[in-house]
């Protein structure tokens, strides 16, 4: 039986991709912050949250693609972070993203797009 990286792989060619893998040199969230985020589920024993909008942005300047400048456009919007929020929360990135360049360059990126969004 093939590894999930693998498995990943085989779906992904096959047009079945349903997860992401990610490791842990790829995964690029700031610590969670009691009290902050969105509950998208909550039972009698679980609670299913995600983290703050501006934490989801900065997780996602490390590529800045355009699925990933669609999903942030979303969340924004959805989500009404203001671009300094975003900024407090890439400084709070774990390294080495937080002084990532390729994070910094999008991070510029990401405010001129917030601008042209009527976002900024």
């Amino acid at each position: 039986m093939p590894g999930p990286v693998a498995a990943w792989i085989g779906a992904k060619q096959e047009g079945t991709e349903a997860t992401k893998w990610v490791g842990p040199l790829r995964l690029c969230l700031p610590p969670p912050v009691e009290g902050t985020g969105l509950t998208l589920w909550q039972g009698a024993r679980l609670q299913i949250r995600t983290g703050d909008i501006a934490d989801l942005v900065a997780s996602k300047l490390i590529r800045y693609d355009e699925l990933d400048r669609s999903d942030i456009q979303y969340l924004l919007a959805a989500g009404r972070a203001p671009f300094a929020h975003v900024q407090r929360a890439v400084e709070r990135l774990p390294a080495p993203f937080a002084d990532d360049p390729v994070v910094r360059d999008n991070l510029r990126n990401l405010q001129d797009d917030m601008a042209a969004w009527g976002l900024g």
